[in-house]
């Protein structure tokens, strides 16, 4: 008997996770209110405010184009790539994050949640074109960090670009 009870609330946690990652769930965050430097000894990066830099960040819509991506990367902006590990670890835009939808969901999410705050904006990106992964993660996210863009050109076009990226040697090409 306990055996059966088991093994069906075995099944009903599985199916709950299934859907979850299949449906998608807002994780339930609350914003900071400053952000907090990822290096304890270093100073946390302020938040972008309008006008800081020679783009305004508040005057973009959500979806961004690689030019404006890359004014926002030389204005400092925060940027989170939503590609798999894998993907990013073999190179990413010069000092992205990464953040998926698969580590919010285990909540290992810290380090780059603690870098952000309701005032600051960020942009998120994946492959572009059909790619979806930022939108995902945005979902998720919005409530509580809600100055987001997503560069729909994604880290394929960024390269091709000939913008600034990391390799898995550490170095630049």
């Amino acid at each position: 008997m306990l055996t059966k009870a088991l093994a069906i609330g075995m099944v009903a946690v599985i199916a709950g996770a299934a859907h979850s990652w299949v449906v998608g769930v807002k994780v339930g965050l609350k914003p900071r209110e400053t952000p907090v430097a990822a290096d304890p000894g270093a100073s946390p990066k302020p938040p972008d405010q309008p006008g800081s830099g020679p783009v305004d960040p508040a005057t973009l819509g959500q979806f961004i184009s690689l030019a404006e991506a890359h004014a926002l990367f030389e204005a400092g902006v925060l940027f989170i790539d939503t590609r798999t590990l894998e993907q990013f670890n073999q190179g990413h835009i010069l000092g992205a994050y990464h953040l998926s939808t698969v580590e919010l969901a285990a909540g290992q999410a810290g380090e780059v949640l603690s870098l952000l705050s309701s005032a600051t904006h960020y942009v998120l990106y994946c492959d572009g074109g059909e790619c979806e992964a930022s939108e995902n993660v945005a979902q998720r996210l919005e409530d509580a960090f809600p100055l987001y863009h997503i560069m729909k050109d994604g880290f394929p076009a960024w390269q091709a670009a000939g913008y600034d990226i990391e390799l898995p040697d550490g170095g630049k090409p």
